[in-house]
C-alpha cells in the first residue's frame, strides 16, 4: 500500500481548512456596525473567490494537463500541480471579479439586512 501522498493530501486539507477559517474570521471579524461599506464587500468578495477556488481545486483534480495518465514521473506531477494551483487561483479571482455568481452581493445584502444596517430595504 502506497501512503506516498496521504501527508500531502493531510496537508493540503489542512491548509485549506485554515484558509477557510481566516477567511470566515475575516468576516466575522468586522464589526458590521462600524464596517464601511467597501469592507463589507472586499470581506464578501474574498469569501466568494475562496469559495469558488475550493470549488474549482475539487474539480482540477480530475485533469491531467501533460496528458502523460499514470506514467508522469514525480517532477512532471508536481509542476502539473503548481500550473493547476495557479490557473485555479486566476480563473477564481476573474469569476469573482466579473459579479456573475453573485454570492458576494448576496452575502453582503444578508449581512446588511440581518445586522440592520441603514441604507438597506
Amino acid at each position: 500500500m502506497d501512503l506516498g501522498g496521504l501527508s500531502s493530501n493531510y496537508t493540503k486539507y489542512l491548509t485549506s481548512s485554515t484558509e477557510a477559517a481566516s477567511k470566515m474570521n475575516q468576516i466575522s471579524g468586522v464589526d458590521q456596525k462600524t464596517a464601511t461599506d467597501d469592507e463589507m464587500m472586499n470581506a464578501c468578495k474574498q469569501f466568494e473567490e475562496y469559495l469558488v477556488e475550493m470549488v474549482m481545486d475539487e474539480v482540477m483534480k480530475n485533469v491531467d494537463l501533460m496528458g502523460m495518465g499514470e506514467a508522469s514521473t514525480s517532477a512532471i506531477s508536481t509542476s502539473q500541480d503548481f500550473i493547476k494551483d495557479g490557473l485555479v487561483q486566476e480563473m477564481a479571482s476573474k469569476i469573482t471579479e466579473s459579479g456573475n455568481l453573485g454570492i458576494a452581493q448576496k452575502l453582503y445584502d444578508s449581512m446588511k439586512r440581518n445586522y440592520d444596517i441603514p441604507g438597506t430595504e
